[in-house]
């Protein structure tokens, strides 16, 4: 997921591992495998953003940033492994591919699917209420939501299903601009995906669509996806453009700017500032791992919450909800909340999501 040593060594770790809810993941627990320096604090700076908003949405209404920067990580990190694995040998590897993906998310999702739904069947006494939880295992929650209708407590796994359709369709992509045109035609795919997406979004806008249509379609809020993949594509190649590295140094208060900003319904520049945010993100990656920035980035608690950040995300949304639906006192709303999914991601991550990474080492290795 660049020029620094530590960037584009290439890791011997599958990179995907390392992205983000939306993508947020835990990591290979394998030793032999490093991790790249500071990446962690960066999923654990986004998982707060995200909490940020879901327990004060009047104070940080754009909070949802956190997960734009899971999606650039996400485009990133598996584009990086893509190329590494396309450079050393000359077949696709879909199986081995999905196979990875599905050990590392489908479990502690089906978990909390599966607990969420039936906590809110006690508290809130609806059967349809078993269709949050259909939905949300078919990876469809986004295109649910951009039609309009609520997803419950399990809103938010909207950008999970984003995630899923990108690793659906970007492996075919990229496999037909590799063996064409190498890295440069991954690099133009990418690109195109980017400009598309964004197009669609201005389109729709202009059109009359609402923020639920464009902040949800697959096709129109898929940019920091794209970028993070052209990025990938970039530091692959171990290069350091001076604008890049120009637009990463501004992209640290700009996104202290749109964690306060609240958006209308039809504004056309939208679109264009959530792609030109991802491409700051973007930007800002190759520089994470060393200066003053990877020394906060590397602060234990926030590495341990890019650690915990799948199950954080997983979790934080569902308990936020039912506590509305219980209406607590607010002097104990932020503590419970918090505390129970800070404990509730930290067994997940312990007793579930890392027998299943080592699982996935194991089985991935053997399927090639």
């Amino acid at each position: 997921m660049p020029v620094d040593a530590v960037l584009t060594a290439r890791p011997a770790q599958d990179p995907a591992d390392q992205a983000a809810p939306a993508s947020t993941r835990g990591p290979d627990p394998a030793p032999s495998h490093p991790r790249i320096r500071g990446f962690d604090g960066v999923r654990g700076l986004a998982v707060v953003a995200v909490i940020a908003c879901h327990a004060w949405p009047e104070i940080f209404p754009g909070g949802s940033v956190g997960v734009q920067v899971f999606f650039v990580l996400s485009g990133y990190l598996i584009t990086l492994l893509l190329l590494r694995q396309w450079s050393r040998s000359d077949r696709l590897g879909l199986g081995r591919f999905y196979l990875r993906r599905v050990l590392r998310l489908a479990p502690a999702m089906v978990v909390v699917a599966v607990a969420t739904t039936a906590l809110f069947l006690v508290v809130d006494r609806g059967a349809g209420r078993l269709v949050y939880a259909e939905v949300a295992l078919l990876y469809l929650s986004n295109w649910v939501r951009a039609m309009g209708r609520p997803m419950g407590p399990l809103g938010h796994t909207w950008s999970l299903a984003m995630e899923e359709q990108f690793y659906l369709l970007w492996p075919l992509v990229a496999w037909f601009a590799w063996r064409r045109w190498q890295g440069v035609g991954v690099a133009v795919a990418a690109a195109s995906g980017a400009l598309l997406a964004t197009g669609i979004a201005i389109t729709l806008t202009l059109a009359g669509a609402g923020r639920t249509r464009i902040d949800n379609g697959f096709d129109t809020a898929s940019a920091p996806l794209w970028i993070g993949c052209l990025c990938g594509v970039i530091a692959w190649h171990g290069a350091r453009p001076i604008l890049t590295r120009a637009v990463g140094a501004v992209t640290i208060p700009w996104l202290a700017v749109i964690l306060f900003t609240r958006w209308g319904d039809h504004h056309v520049e939208v679109p264009l500032v959530h792609t030109a945010t991802a491409v700051g993100i973007g930007c800002a990656l190759p520089a994470i791992s060393s200066g003053w920035g990877a020394s906060i980035l590397e602060l234990p608690v926030l590495k341990r919450l890019g650690v915990i950040s799948y199950g954080l995300y997983l979790w934080n949304y569902p308990i936020t909800f039912i506590q509305g639906v219980q209406d607590l006192p607010g002097i104990i709303e932020l503590p419970l909340v918090f505390g129970a999914a800070l404990v509730l991601s930290e067994v997940t991550y312990r007793l579930l999501e890392t027998p299943f990474l080592r699982l996935k080492e194991r089985v991935a290795h053997a399927v090639r």
